[in-house]
């Protein structure tokens, strides 16, 4: 059985290869898809030779049947045939059309999504900047004030309405730094920080003006909130603007003389100098502050620049007085104010001694001169006296010594009319000298006063020569004379004057002096 159905597969396989060769490739794709193939080939298999010698016959008349069918179905189904094959080839032809129009489209639509694309954020940009101006619309009111703060920070400066301005600088600031990336915010910032340096100049010009310590309060807490400055820097320019202050209203101190130059200029930077300090004690000075020590560095640097200007100026108008009694006028006013800034620690009176004595010594040494120089200008055509005129002298003598006293010149310089404009020369000086006459001058004081002494003694010698040598007999007995009387009297006398006014004995060599004049006596 299993031998039969083998070869009853082999028989059809073989008929069915038999079919493929023989058909053309149209019959071959019918057969393959007609599903009744197989079982057809196993009932052919299954006929014996008699019915398979029929199979032809009846297919050919199964096929005549099926054609005779097929012209009936044609005949009754013409005019739907007809329709159905133009329906056809119109749907052949629209297919066609539509493969090629979706290739089109195919290539197209790569374009029209990057179009699209593009539309989309073409329409996204253009909806953001309609928020946004609609936004800006919305927001304009706000936008326009802060636009205009720089002009309005300008006229609270102006209007020196500083409080108002410095919340306004305050607002900006802040505003710059929640908006650090909006360029018109942070323009206006920077606005606003140019008018803020407006601001402080015109807050330090105050300082260079005359103000009192609740303006100084005032424009040290400006300066603090405007943060231009550090809590060092701020003392710093506070003392360097009052200093300005100061120095301007000396500069602009006005006088008829140098002594009433210097007495307003004392009395300014006493009250000046004690102001500022008062000043800045009230406004920066803590004791409780770390910065206190630091503080009074500051101070006492800026009153020591201050002292020194002051005794820079002493020093240049002392040139400029030429008497005694002013000079002792301006001592005493130089060393109240040492005194009085005594109290803030600038007491600088020492600093005043070597300027006075330099003065003294200078007034002193310029009265000497003085009546050195008219000693010789009497003696250069001084006409010796007579005995006649002798008389006379002896007769004025008499009256003088009636009323003398033990200061008074000696009676006997009188017979000599050059010895007398010395000794009232030396007079002068001496007057000079003792309103204003320190201790610690006496030795340069007494130099200066022998010198002189000394140059009186070279007149004569330059005068008479030797003995007399470059006169008459007649005029050499005045000559003498004249000698004898400035030895004993005059040159005795200024040293007097001298003690007098020092309080103490000289250290002038009179006796040089002395052994000098007797050189020009005969032997």
């Amino acid at each position: 059985m299993a031998e039969l159905l083998t070869d009853t597969k082999e028989v059809r396989e073989s008929i069915r290869e038999l079919l493929f060769t023989e058909c053309g490739e149209e019959v071959q794709e019918d057969l393959l898809a007609w599903e009744e193939l197989d079982p057809y080939l196993e009932e052919l298999c299954s006929f014996g030779v008699e019915r398979l010698s029929r199979e032809p016959d009846v297919l050919a008349g199964e096929y005549s049947r099926i054609q005779k069918q097929l012209q009936d179905v044609a005949c009754s189904n013409y005019r739907a045939l007809i329709d159905s094959f133009e329906s056809s080839g119109s749907v052949r032809d629209g297919v066609s059309d539509v493969k090629i129009h979706l290739k089109s489209l195919s290539e197209t639509a790569p374009k029209l999504s990057d179009a699209v694309r593009h539309f989309s954020r073409d329409a996204s940009e253009a909806e953001s900047r309609r928020q946004t101006k609609l936004k800006i619309l919305n927001e304009y009111p706000r936008i326009l004030e802060t636009l205009e703060i720089p002009q309005l920070m300008l006229s609270l400066v102006r209007l020196e309405l500083h409080d108002e301005a410095l919340e306004l600088m305050a607002y900006t600031r802040k505003l710059s730094r929640n908006y650090p990336d909006v360029q018109e915010i942070q323009k206006v910032a920077s606005e606003v920080d140019e008018i803020t340096t407006i601001m402080v100049n015109q807050l330090l010009m105050l300082l260079r003006s005359s103000i009192q310590l609740p303006m100084c309060l005032r424009v040290v807490s400006y300066l603090r909130r405007v943060q231009h400055f550090n809590e060092a820097d701020i003392r710093r320019v506070f003392l360097q603007y009052r200093g300005k202050w100061m120095r301007s209203a000396l500069q602009s101190t006005a006088a008829p003389s140098a002594q009433g130059l210097l007495e307003r200029i004392s009395d300014d930077t006493r009250s000046m100098i004690f102001e500022i300090a008062t000043q800045y004690r009230a406004v920066f000075l803590d004791e409780h502050d770390s910065q206190h020590d630091t503080g009074l560095s500051i101070l006492h640097d800026w009153i020591v620049q201050g002292v020194e200007n002051y005794v820079s100026t002493v020093e240049t108008a002392l040139k400029d007085i030429k008497d005694g009694a002013g000079l002792a006028t301006v001592l005493q006013q130089s060393m109240y104010c040492g005194q009085s800034l005594g109290r803030v620690g600038a007491d600088f009176r020492p600093l005043l001694a070597p300027l006075f004595e330099n003065a003294v010594e200078r007034i002193y040494a310029s009265s000497l001169e003085v009546a050195l120089h008219r000693f010789r200008a009497m003696t250069s055509d001084y006409n010796w006296p007579n005995k006649g005129n002798s008389t006379q002298v002896k007769e004025t003598r008499r009256r003088v010594e009636a009323n003398v006293d033990q200061h008074s010149p000696p009676v006997e310089i009188l017979e000599h009319s050059p010895l007398a404009v010395f000794t009232n020369g030396l007079l002068a000086a001496h007057n000079e000298l003792r309103f204003c006459c320190p201790l610690s001058l006496e030795r340069r004081l007494s130099k200066i006063l022998e010198n002189t002494l000394l140059g009186c003694v070279q007149v004569m010698r330059d005068l008479g020569g030797e003995n007399g040598l470059f006169l008459s007999e007649e005029e050499s007995v005045s000559f003498a004379d004249m000698v004898k009387i400035y030895k004993d009297y005059a040159a005795p006398y200024a040293v007097r004057c001298l003690e007098k006014c020092l309080g103490q004995k000289s250290s002038a060599d009179l006796d040089l002096v002395v052994k000098d004049a007797e050189s020009l006596l005969p032997n």
